[in-house]
Order: C-alpha cells, then sequence, then structure tokens
C-alpha cells in the first residue's frame, strides 16, 4: 500500500525503500538519505506499481548517490532544495517510465558544493521550478524527456561534465544561462524562451 510519512524532525532513511503503492514525505522537518558510514554507494527510493508516484516535500541532503524511481506513470516530484550532505558530491537520479518529473527548488546550491551529477529520466515531461542547478566535475546534467520546462530564469552549471536536453526544451519566456566546459546538446526544438 502507500506510505505516508509525516516528519517533524530529520527523516533519515538508512536503508533502500521499495513500496507497492505511493511514497509521500511531508511535514516540518528535512530528509537525509543513506548514511556516510555505509558501504552501498547508492540508496534507492522505488515505487513498483504503474501509477505509484514519489513525493518529497522538504529539502533533502545526500550522504550517498540518491536514486528515484517511480513505476509506469508515476510522478516523481521533488519540492524542496537537494545538496550535499558532506563536501563528497553525491548523484541524483531521477526516474519514471511514463510519470512527470518535477524539480521545484534549487540543486547544489548548499555549502558542500555542487551534485555529483543529475540525471532526469521519463517518457514523459519534466519540469523544473527553481533558478539554480549546480553540478561538479564531470558527471554533468541530462534531462531526457518527452518535454522539459522551467517556470523562472534559470542557471545550470555543469563542471566539465555535458549539459543535456532530450527531448524539447520550453519556457515562458524565461532566460536560460548555461555554463560548462563540458558540451551541450539538445535534441529537439527550443520555444518559447527569452535570452539564452
Amino acid at each position: 500500500g502507500a506510505v505516508l510519512i509525516s516528519n517533524s524532525q530529520i527523516l533519515q532513511l538508512l536503508g533502500n525503500v521499495s513500496s507497492s503503492g505511493s511514497i509521500t514525505e511531508s511535514g516540518a522537518g528535512t530528509v537525509v538519505l543513506g548514511d556516510a558510514g555505509a558501504v552501498s554507494p547508492t540508496i534507492t527510493v522505488s515505487t513498483t506499481t504503474a501509477g505509484s508516484g514519489i513525493v518529497f516535500g522538504k529539502n533533502i541532503t545526500l550522504n550517498r548517490d540518491g536514486v528515484l524511481t517511480a513505476a509506469g506513470a508515476g510522478n516523481v516530484t521533488l519540492s524542496g532544495t537537494v545538496n550535499n550532505a558532506t563536501a563528497t558530491a553525491r548523484g541524483l537520479a531521477l526516474n519514471s517510465t511514463s510519470g512527470v518529473i518535477s524539480l521545484n527548488g534549487n540543486i547544489g546550491q548548499g555549502s558542500n558544493g555542487g551534485l555529483a551529477s543529475v540525471n532526469a529520466t521519463t517518457t514523459g515531461n519534466i519540469s523544473l521550478g527553481g533558478s539554480l542547478i549546480t553540478t561538479q566535475g564531470n558527471g554533468g546534467q541530462r534531462y531526457s524527456g518527452l518535454n522539459t520546462s522551467f517556470t523562472n530564469d534559470l542557471t545550470l552549471v555543469g563542471g566539465t561534465g555535458n549539459i543535456g536536453f532530450v527531448g524539447t526544451l520550453t519556457s515562458g519566456v524565461k532566460n536560460l544561462t548555461l555554463t560548462t566546459t563540458g558540451g551541450l546538446s539538445f535534441g529537439g526544438a527550443v520555444s518559447g524562451l527569452g535570452n539564452i
């Protein structure tokens, strides 16, 4: 069934989480994925029933690489910021078969610098609601969806990694700034933007 978590304090997930229903986190507390001393390099949160989504309503810090996977048309929604828990950069991967992936906060803006990588993959749409996403090193950023849209002026900083969009790219006449010493790629039409 569905997993509903309302945390007033810090919620730390020390192991992988899998649910046949949706997973929804809310409340006043923040979220920590993984333990800095864990052997596994990743922590996964996943749903197994088609259409079951994943929602984290508060800010997330990563002690391990975070992999969030929703089954079928399940949406993946991160409402807060995502940052490294320590000086070791961590990766963030968001996956859905055909649901919407929404990143609504700034990513990689904490005192421990940019994430190692950001990857969003779905045959549905991707929505970027923050204003700044930063990765460091060569991990880069890849937004692989039917359409990627953003609602605010958006800056993507990729370090030495590539920044790529697989589908179309749209916005409500907002500006897009891309900064990287790696490659830039656009796999579909770019429309409705302000300055690039």
